[in-house]
């Protein structure tokens, strides 16, 4: 298969730009796109695309190549909004093609300045999957060597019976790894572990449950905002030699808007320092930023003023304000956005747990209006009529685990966390503000697209 069946992180530029300089020829495992422009037809058509290769053996679809009418690659015809393109075709693939893919690699490289995406469909294990332009048309599309085509009653009906002794074995060896996990788990919470010893856990589960233990250490019973992203399979990972990239990228991490409530430490002059676990930031008492070199990722900041609604209930107890809404869910969301770039730097693949923990906020509350400009209205009148509206009811909300693959990043994981929280406060969808009808945080969208 075309570049070996890796994944996209894998793929080297020179191999992309051997497809032209060698005129390499679709096949049942590559296709080109010559996709200039975005729009929906166009997005219906690499659905298709995806559909087909999911139903197949697997392969790669490569868009801002051009073919010469024989199906050979003849040039590379750069892709306009590149990265509304990959979002577009990841969301819409995940909402338009039945039973849901397990898993959608898709990713941007630069060639001379160009931009070209490159897509990566695994061979399902769901198979047949079909493509659903509308509500009332469905198409089992399979790859062929010379092309997508419809499956036949007879494909369709050997793909959903299978080899039963094939699936038998599956079975049996997820069973085995299930259960070797299970016990991996087990025995690493009920251990004691140090700050040093978060680095030898093998376990998504442990490595959150422990280092949450130590985060409660630390703060004690001060009111924290709290968020954590762990990769898969922490104990053979290894971040050191990207740590010079990494400090750049965690001394100026992505934020959506100037001076918002991003997980940066720059406001504060704040300084990045790397320890025998990682690197981290010195201060605790306001953005606190810590990465593990086994991947995991924290960041903690006081529930205190910086969470207050300045001017939102001014005339209430402080330990009664409300928590501001876009301060939880802008850090949250950028958060996210940052452990998608740290995770890209260190080539990590699969599905990530993301954990959000409000510590010490019993009484305090969150508004609970939204308005059609993705706001909220003012809750001073309704706050102060009824002190128990919004108000938490516990010490602590955990939210989490969110489970979701590098590649479909940042997608609606933000929305996922801030949402339970809501819902333990009884709220509804329309209570929560500053998300979009597909749950994506507002400033992911392009202004354009954004609902009036």
């Amino acid at each position: 298969m075309i570049f070996d069946g890796k994944p996209t992180s894998q793929i080297q530029i020179s191999e992309l730009e051997s497809l032209v300089a060698d005129h390499v020829g679709e096949d049942e495992y590559l296709d080109f796109k010559a996709l200039p422009h975005s729009g929906s037809n166009a997005t219906h058509e690499l659905i298709k695309d995806v559909c087909a290769f999911a139903n197949a053996a697997g392969g790669y679809l490569v868009i801002g190549v051009a073919e010469d009418g024989e199906g050979r690659a003849s040039g590379f015809v750069p892709v306009q909004n590149a990265e509304a393109v990959r979002r577009s075709m990841i969301d819409r693939c995940f909402a338009r093609i039945e039973p849901r893919l397990p898993t959608l690699d898709v990713r941007i490289f630069l060639i001379n300045g160009n931009s070209i995406v490159v897509c990566r469909v695994p061979d399902s294990p769901l198979k047949p999957h079909f493509a659903q332009p509308d509500r009332e048309h469905h198409y089992f599309w399979k790859r062929y060597v010379d092309g997508n085509k419809l499956m036949t009653y007879s494909e369709i009906r050997d793909a959903i019976q299978g080899d039963a002794v094939q699936r038998e074995i599956v079975s049996l060896r997820t069973e085995l790894q299930r259960t070797r996990h299970q016990a991996t788990v087990a025995s690493e919470l009920e251990r004691e572990v140090d700050q040093q010893q978060l680095l030898q856990l093998a376990s998504q589960e442990a490595l959150a449950h422990h280092s949450e233990r130590i985060f409660l250490q630390t703060v004690g019973d001060r009111p924290y905002f709290r968020l954590t992203a762990t990769p898969p399979n922490p104990g053979s990972r290894n971040l050191r030699p990207q740590r010079e990239t990494l400090m750049e990228l965690l001394a100026d991490p992505p934020a959506y808007r100037r001076n918002g409530f991003d997980v940066g430490i720059h406001a504060v002059g704040e300084h990045l320092r790397q320890t025998p676990m990682g690197l981290q930031t010195e201060m605790i008492e306001y953005k606190h930023l810590r990465l593990l070199w086994n991947g995991h990722l924290e960041f903690w900041t006081p529930a205190n003023d910086e969470l207050i609604s300045l001017g939102l209930d001014q005339r209430l107890p402080v330990e009664d304000r409300s928590l501001e809404p876009l301060v939880l869910i802008e850090a949250t969301a950028s958060f996210v956005r940052l452990a998608r770039a740290v995770w890209e730097i260190a080539g990590v693949a699969g599905e990530s747990e993301f954990r959000l923990f409000l510590h010490r906020v019993r009484n305090r509350r969150i508004p609970p209006y939204a308005d059609n400009t993705y706001g909220r209205l003012s809750s001073t009148p309704a706050l102060l009529a009824n002190p128990t509206i919004g108000a938490f009811q516990q010490d602590d909300v955990r939210v989490g685990p969110v489970l979701e693959g590098i590649e479909n990043l940042p997608g609606a994981v933000a929305f996922r966390l801030i949402a339970d929280v809501y819902y333990c406060l009884g709220y509804s969808r329309e209570h929560i503000p500053y998300f979009t009808d597909d749950d994506r945080f507002i400033y992911d969208v392009p202004p354009d697209q954004r609902a009036d």
